[in-house]
């Protein structure tokens, strides 16, 4: 064996000594909370590599050149064994991170080394964006939603009715006439009086001879409820861009640092 072959050789267990010896001092235990409220605290790495078919041993930790391994048959835990750190370049590492509710798995050192940070980006990106749609949604109240969007109802179906309407009317209205042979009948009816006595409590409904009318203050309600479902859009398509923007930059620096590389389609020099 050549000098190089030597050295190249020696470097190789170096990497893999020194990425494994780190990655398994944030090592996730034997087993990993994928659901709940326990999983939004994953941040840890689960190592190992099979040596045959059914076997494959998880590394728990390094001791001295040593790393300690649960040996697994068939997914059964067999053994604690040790392996010498001068092993480890004859495996196809696997690497598996848990962050959060995401799992990241990588098989091999150097691809684990060329592709790690892209993932890791992409996985908090996802997270933190699912973590302001919600975010987003529950700035809104879904009763507040549902209220406007039955007044907005009677505002188009009711607005040139004299006389008023009844609430019978409003099912009708709703649903055609079908509903009140429908089973549910009168849990739903039980739901239209309760909103329209909502809407008569806050004055945009108003009841006179037994029926109900509109009043100014209905359309005002609504006026305002749109005007605040613009505003709402609006800033929620600014945070939108925002992120978008931040993230287009990441790409850019990730290109121009090397971490991401293109193959070159025209030589100018």
């Amino acid at each position: 064996m050549s000098a190089i072959e030597i050295l190249a050789k020696s470097l190789n267990i170096w990497v893999h000594m020194f990425l494994i010896k780190n990655l398994t001092t944030v090592y996730c235990g034997q087993s990993v909370i994928t659901s709940g409220e326990d999983a939004n605290n994953n941040n840890c790495f689960w190592v190992s590599f099979k040596k045959d078919a059914n076997t494959y041993l998880g590394i728990e930790s390094y001791d001295q050149g040593n790393f300690i391994c649960r040996k697994y048959l068939d997914s059964l835990f067999v053994d604690e064994v040790i392996v010498n750190k001068d092993e480890l370049i004859k495996y196809n590492i696997e690497i598996i991170h848990f962050f959060k509710f995401y799992r990241i798995e990588i098989h091999g050192i150097y691809k684990f080394l060329a592709t790690f940070l892209i993932y890791k980006i992409y996985v908090i990106l996802s997270f933190y964006l699912n973590k302001l749609s919600q975010f987003l949604f529950n700035q809104r109240s879904l009763s507040s939603k549902k209220r406007y969007e039955f007044l907005k109802l009677l505002i188009e179906n009711f607005t040139a009715r004299d006389d008023g309407f009844s609430y019978t009317e409003v099912m009708a209205n709703l649903h055609t006439i079908k509903v009140f042979l429908h089973p549910s009948f009168n849990k739903e009816a039980s739901r239209i009086q309760a909103l329209l006595d909502g809407l008569t409590d806050t004055h945009e409904l108003r009841v006179i001879n037994g029926n109900y009318h509109l009043t100014g203050h209905a359309f005002k309600a609504l006026d305002a409820y749109e005007e605040d479902d613009r505003r709402h859009k609006s800033i929620s398509r600014t945070q939108w861009t925002m992120i978008f923007v931040t993230a287009g930059l990441l790409f850019v620096s990730l290109i121009q640092a090397g971490i991401i590389k293109f193959p070159t389609l025209i030589d100018f020099n």
